[in-house]
């Protein structure tokens, strides 16, 4: 399905590098944190599980939210335009 995605319009994948410890510090800041838990997110979380089919830019624990958001932006202000031939209409 993501193969599709990007093969068929601009498309942008990241993937963050981050250890199960930082991952769950991460959830406890999240205003849902009690939606599920640790217990649950260890039975999720696969360390270093990265797409084969498509590329992924890399974030790492030392990026801080502000910097990364600020890359997600510049990384979609660059991307190619597709024509949309129904809002042409």
């Amino acid at each position: 399905m993501l193969h599709a995605l990007h093969a068929d319009s601009p498309s942008a994948f990241y993937y963050f590098a981050l250890t199960f410890e930082e991952t769950v510090r991460r959830h406890a800041t999240r205003p849902l944190a009690d939606a599920f838990g640790v217990q649950d997110m260890a039975r999720w979380y696969r360390a270093d599980d990265r797409l084969n089919d498509v590329p992924e830019v890399v974030i790492g624990p030392e990026q801080r939210l502000q910097e990364t958001a600020r890359r997600i932006q510049v990384d979609l202000t660059n991307m190619p335009r597709r024509h949309l031939k129904s809002l042409s209409h």
